[in-house]
């Protein structure tokens, strides 16, 4: 009872209970929950997308502009994943273009676009460059290195979070275990970036690569459950497996 919160969740949501400024209305926290949100918007256009986001954001008090762009930043990448998987031939690169020509495309929140344009740039410096590429640092030192340029402090910023799990996510392309240890290692709010990784390489990969970790996890069998459930309720997606392997993935992870 004579606790005062000086950081983290005790301060945020002491600020909350303040009128929500605007620091906390961009926080993370909804934006760990989005993945079977993503999957119901699958074939909906940019606009519906962007309608029902703002509309699921509002009640939580996390309504702010760089929250909603975050939030729809996420479901169109999410989208190009489950797409991409289908292609021969994919590379990491492909998923940098494309984010890259999202923000070109999109008018999005100043401080979510300087979060990810450091992700595009650093990667693409990286490895167009033959001469940083060929001395002999691990990579994981320099890919430490541009996550502590993201991730500024302890801090649960959605852009901040968002732009860190990309960066996992295609620095460790190909090796999903690997794209959640390393995640964890950048620091920030951990929780919820190990949640949008999980998301993330869910929709790339699958949920299979988890098999020797499912079963000793609380509350696993019960997370499927909830997953299966929801399958009934899509008749729109073929490939309904999707919904398992997101939604799925980004809990277990959580």
């Amino acid at each position: 009872k004579n606790y005062t919160a000086t950081r983290g969740y005790g301060e945020i949501t002491g600020i909350w209970d303040n009128e929500a400024h605007e620091s906390c209305r961009s926080s993370d926290s909804a934006l760990m929950f989005m993945s079977p949100i993503a999957i119901f918007l699958l074939h909906s256009c940019d606009t519906e997308i962007y309608s029902v986001l703002s509309e699921v954001l509002a009640p939580i008090n996390h309504c702010s502009q760089e929250s909603i762009d975050a939030a729809f930043i996420f479901c169109k990448i999410i989208h190009f994943l489950i797409k991409y998987t289908e292609l021969e031939n994919h590379m990491h690169k492909d998923i940098i273009i494309y984010i890259s020509d999202l923000i070109k495309k999109y008018k999005i929140n100043s401080n979510l676009m300087g979060k990810l344009n450091v992700v595009i740039s650093s990667f693409s410096y990286y490895h167009n460059n033959a001469e940083l590429r060929g001395i002999h640092l691990e990579s994981h030192t320099i890919e430490n290195a541009i996550a502590s340029n993201i991730n500024t402090s302890f801090d649960t910023n959605v852009s901040q979070t968002l732009s860190l799990a990309i960066h996992a996510l295609v620095w460790n392309y190909g090796n999903p275990i690997k794209t959640i240890s390393r995640c964890i290692s950048y620091g920030g709010h951990i929780s919820a970036t190990a949640s949008l990784v999980g998301a993330l390489c869910g929709a790339l990969y699958g949920h299979t690569w988890l098999s020797s970790y499912i079963e000793t996890l609380e509350n696993s069998q019960y997370i499927f459950k909830l997953a299966n459930n929801l399958k009934p309720k899509m008749p729109h997606i073929s490939d309904i497996d999707i919904l398992t392997n997101m939604f799925s993935t980004a809990n277990i992870i959580h």
